[in-house]
């Protein structure tokens, strides 16, 4: 567990709301102009002035005390989500059944350490043996109907289009027992075909002129 003692910079940093690099910008412009290290990182627009306020005057109070409420409510006293954001996440959770923190790292409003950091300080502290049971509101077991899984369609590559096409145009061949006629090309169509039925179309008509210009060499 993190230690409610540890200076102000370092909180933030194993909190993952600063990086390393913005502690060091800090700390020392904090020697330079003898500003609190909170000012400092909200006049860069790294954290705001409130975030900064509740882990200096609030953080420590906090760690390892019983859990007031569900992880939303630490977040909000932080300062880091706000009222619409935790609204929007609890309907997200209850239509989904997924944790409060899933779906705030999700809508790219928090980062999964972020959570982790108060799931590790705050919740295990009070409830070691359900670490997990303060980071969600109770949600409804909704019924839910079986839907049919959708068959996506493979992606076959040009030489697996060409070799089926030629398969394909071989087999109407055999069965005919004669040569079948020139394919239009897609391109002098009027219906417009799929990308693929452009492709095949192509390949066998390709393949018919070559096939009888060697017939017609042949013959002369």
């Amino acid at each position: 567990m993190v230690s409610s003692q540890k200076p102000i910079g370092i909180i933030l940093q194993e909190a993952k709301l600063i990086t390393p690099g913005q502690l060091e910008v800090a700390l020392y412009e904090q020697k330079q102009f003898q500003m609190l290290l909170g000012e400092i990182l909200s006049h860069h627009g790294w954290i705001s002035q409130e975030t900064a306020d509740f882990f200096v005057d609030l953080w420590p109070a906090m760690v390892g005390q019983p859990v007031q409420g569900p992880i939303g409510y630490y977040l909000k006293m932080a300062h880091l989500l706000d009222e619409d954001q935790i609204e929007r996440i609890l309907r997200e959770q209850r239509r989904l059944g997924v944790r409060f923190g899933s779906v705030a790292v999700l809508k790219g409003w928090l980062k999964e350490e972020t959570i982790n950091f108060f799931v590790k300080n705050i919740v295990r502290e009070a409830q070691e043996d359900t670490p997990s049971a303060a980071l969600v509101l109770p949600v409804p077991q909704l019924p839910i109907s079986p839907v049919s899984p959708l068959k996506t369609p493979r992606w076959r590559s040009p030489e697996l289009v060409e070799a089926q096409a030629k398969e394909t145009y071989e087999l109407l061949s055999n069965e005919k027992g004669e040569n079948l006629p020139p394919i239009i090309p897609a391109s002098l169509r009027k219906d417009t075909d799929s990308p693929r039925q452009a492709a095949e179309t192509l390949i066998l008509f390709d393949d018919h002129h070559q096939s009888q210009g060697k017939e017609d060499g042949e013959s002369d």
